[in-house]
């Protein structure tokens, strides 16, 4: 824990690996904190990782992030039990930043809760490709903050969103699923959404 960005597992411009079977608890009073970044850097993307049966928990003042990958492609993201919670900012579950393609986030239980904005699972713009499946996903804000279960940011399109359960709760707007424009040919199908 610290004042500034807190990170638990930070992976820099690496393919191939195996993050599995962690406990990550991080915790911190400003800025971020990350329990599990990847990022990419130039021609280095970030692919063919395995995410996998992870118990992962933010909390703190900063704004909170389960998993954050910086323009990733064919990573797996499996299993893995998530808590965010921020007292002042916002929260995200999955973050896939920019770019992010081809990726299969499947039979995650997500719960994100605090103050502002709480999301899911959220894809950045031109996101494509990507499978979304089976998760067990719950976001509440308790201060006028907007909630989302899974987010779709603009042109992000042919993306398969299937089988999720969502829920979604607060004081404000709240959104099963959010899709916003420029976003094409995604397949959404057999969501339970409350």
């Amino acid at each position: 824990s610290g004042t500034s960005s807190n990170y638990g597992l930070y992976v820099s411009a690496s393919s191939d690996n195996n993050l599995t079977s962690n406990n990550l608890s991080v915790t911190g009073t400003s800025t971020g904190n990350y329990a599990i970044y990847l990022l990419s850097l130039r021609s280095n993307l970030t692919t063919r990782n395995e995410i996998s049966s992870n118990n992962i928990r933010t909390l703190g003042a900063g704004s909170g992030y389960g998993i954050l990958f910086e323009i990733a492609s064919n990573n797996t993201i499996y299993l893995n039990n998530i808590s965010t919670s921020s007292s002042s900012t916002v929260n995200y579950g999955i973050l896939l930043n920019l770019n992010s393609t081809k990726n299969l986030i499947s039979s995650n239980t997500i719960s994100t809760n605090g103050t502002g904005s709480n999301f899911g699972i959220y894809l950045l713009t031109n996101s494509s490709g990507n499978v979304i499946t089976l998760n067990n996903i719950t976001t509440n804000e308790t201060t006028n903050g907007l909630s989302y279960g899974i987010y779709l940011a603009y042109n992000s399109s042919f993306n398969n969103i299937t089988s999720n359960i969502i829920r979604t709760g607060g004081t404000a707007s709240d959104y099963g699923i959010y899709i916003q424009g420029l976003s094409n040919n995604n397949t959404i199908t057999s969501n339970f959404i409350n």
